[in-house]
C-alpha cells in the first residue's frame, strides 16, 4: 500500500436499489471515524461495471443486497470471483429481509 492509499478515503460502493437501505448505510458510514467514499449503484450488473472501471481503486469491502434485480449478489460474487483482477475482493452480501414466517429454517 503505498502514502496515498494509506490516507485515501476508504471506498465502500453499495450495490442496493432501495432508498431507505442507502440511508441507512450512508448514515451508518459517517458514524465511523474514519473517510469513507460512499458511491451506490443499483443492481450486481452495476456493481460489476463499477469494479471493472475502477481498478486502479479497488474497494476494500464492496456491499450488495442479497436480493437485486438484473445480477442477484451470489451472481456478482460469482462473476468476480471468476475475474483475475477482482477475485481476492472480499464482499459481504446483507439483506434487510427478516422472514415473518417463524417456521423457516435460516440455520
Amino acid at each position: 500500500m503505498t502514502l496515498k492509499q494509506q490516507h485515501a478515503p476508504i471506498n465502500n460502493p453499495l450495490a442496493d436499489g432501495d432508498i431507505v437501505d442507502i440511508y441507512f448505510f450512508d448514515n451508518a458510514l459517517k458514524e465511523l471515524p474514519i473517510t469513507t467514499l460512499f458511491t451506490t449503484v443499483n443492481d450486481g450488473e452495476q456493481q460489476i461495471n463499477y469494479l471493472s472501471e475502477n481498478l486502479e481503486y479497488l474497494p476494500v469491502v464492496p456491499f450488495c443486497d442479497l436480493n437485486m434485480p438484473q445480477k442477484n449478489s451470489f451472481e456478482c460474487l460469482s462473476e468476480i470471483r471468476e475475474n483475475e483482477r477482482l477475485k481476492n475482493i472480499y464482499m459481504v452480501i446483507f439483506s434487510m429481509f427478516y422472514p415473518q414466517d417463524k417456521t423457516l429454517n435460516w440455520a
